[in-house]
């Protein structure tokens, strides 16, 4: 298996797109084939994830090519990246994560929600629910 990648480097971040860049670690005698990027946000629970690590697999970057860009990031929220390398041996660890957190900006929304709806449940209780399109 190959060593995980270190000093992953938020280079972008705006735009709901974010480009990292990495140093790859030792491959151990199996070159690697491809990388794969995760992320932490600010809106995941821990338990809300398959795997349970409070991390969500976001792109697989094929060939060796250091560096990666992922767009579709939701504004208001922080993002932090780890990257794990694989080869024919395995997957590695996974990195640390990045540093600083790629924080983006927010946004008004493309459209309004749909089925606003408002129930009063006393005094100093107002609950407003709605449906996301």
């Amino acid at each position: 298996m190959p060593d995980p990648p270190v000093n992953v480097t938020i280079v972008h971040c705006r735009d709901n797109s974010a480009t990292l860049i990495w140093t790859p670690g030792n491959e151990n005698n199996a070159q690697v084939t491809n990388y794969l990027v995760y992320l932490n946000a600010s809106f995941y629970k821990t338990n809300s994830l398959s795997d349970g690590s409070g991390s969500l697999h976001l792109a697989t970057v094929t060939g060796r090519s250091p560096t990666a860009t992922l767009s579709g990031l939701l504004p208001w929220q922080n993002y932090t990246f780890y990257v794990e390398a694989q080869n024919r041996l395995g997957r590695s660890r996974r990195s640390d994560p990045t540093l600083v957190p790629c924080s983006m900006p927010p946004q008004r929304p493309a459209t309004n929600p749909e089925n606003v709806c408002t129930e009063d449940r006393g005094p100093d209780y107002f609950v407003i629910t709605w449906k996301v399109r």
